[in-house]
């Protein structure tokens, strides 16, 4: 499949100033934050330099080539490359909440059950990755994903580390019962509760919290923002999963929308009105707008990251075909 780099990069580069442009409109409803035009045009460039050595990477390697080094054509592994901006947003947003970093295991347990079974499944045995190799890429994955608090809770680190290589080897090594290419269904179903039990904890948890000093009130706005984007990230994978668990009955977007709103519209609610009443959280009706808004844009962000991918795997597919 052939890339065309120009129209990608006219593309990376709107898409990454619409962003940008909604991150700094974002920033009008908050007192101590001030929209840049100027941060518009540092992160447009930023999202073109992205996309320029993307196409620089298909063009030494090949498309396909490209594609296949990263697990492209496997709709799960986009889950995993989700998971570690989730990470790193999530590790950002802690604060002084060190529970929040606990509750991180979460989806690194979610994320190691699906790599254990694309390892026993696609990878292995004899194949790209053994059980072993795949703990080790884990591991990696998780330590680049929780890198922010790295310096402030090592043992931690190490911990949620360990735990994803700990649950890839589970999952990559259970007795086979028999041959099943359709593998993602049962993964993807062994998985869910972990997210779930985190989308949950994190609509409760800031009740929890106690209120923060107003001494630190601009400190109180970032890590606001934080968790709001930590939400918005968490309601992508949601909306992704969502997207895939349909994605045998071949529905186009237009169908797949509806059910996403439907199903995540309840915890979206939940997580809003979590932040808004809140002892350290914002008041207002914007302020739960907002949370619902983002949380629910995320779902069917998520949703329609998985279509482009389906469509990618198809593309691919009638490629090989003409090419046989």
């Amino acid at each position: 499949m052939r890339i065309h780099v120009p129209a990608m990069l006219a593309a990376a580069l709107l898409a990454g100033g619409a962003a940008s442009l909604c991150i700094e409109l974002v920033q009008m409803l908050e007192p101590h934050r001030f929209p840049s035009p100027i941060d518009v045009v540092a992160n447009s460039l930023g999202a073109l330099a992205g996309a320029a050595l993307c196409g620089l990477a298909a063009r030494r390697l090949g498309a396909s080539a490209l594609v296949g080094r990263l697990s492209l054509e496997l709709p799960l592994m986009g889950l995993i490359y989700l998971l570690v901006p989730l990470l790193w947003v999530g590790s950002l947003a802690i604060g002084e909440n060190m529970l929040r970093l606990t509750m991180l295991a979460l989806p690194v347990a979610f994320g190691a059950v699906l790599l254990g079974a694309m390892q026993r499944h696609h990878f292995g045995p004899g194949g790209a990755a053994t059980p072993r190799g795949m703990a080790l890429i884990t591991a990696a994955a998780v330590a680049l994903g929780t890198f922010p608090v790295l310096v402030v809770a090592p043992g931690a680190v190490a911990a949620l580390c360990g735990l994803g290589a700990a649950v890839v080897l589970r999952h990559a090594t259970l007795p086979a019962a028999g041959v099943e290419r359709r593998f993602e269904l049962p993964a993807l179903r062994t998985a869910i509760p972990f997210l779930v039990i985190y989308l949950a904890a994190g609509a409760l948890l800031p009740l929890l919290e106690p209120p923060i000093p107003l001494i630190a009130d601009v400190e109180i706005r970032t890590v606001e923002i934080l968790r709001l984007l930590h939400a918005a990230a968490a309601f992508t994978l949601l909306g992704y999963v969502i997207a895939e668990l349909r994605g045998r009955l071949e529905q186009p977007l237009r169908t797949t929308f509806p059910r996403v709103l439907i199903a995540s519209l309840p915890p979206a609610a939940a997580t809003a009105a979590a932040a808004q009443f809140a002892p350290a959280g914002s008041s207002g009706m914007h302020a739960a707008t907002l949370w619902l808004l983002l949380c629910t844009g995320g779902a069917c962000y998520g949703a329609w990251l998985y279509h482009l991918q389906r469509e990618h795997v198809r593309a691919l597919v009638a490629g090989r075909r003409h090419a046989a």
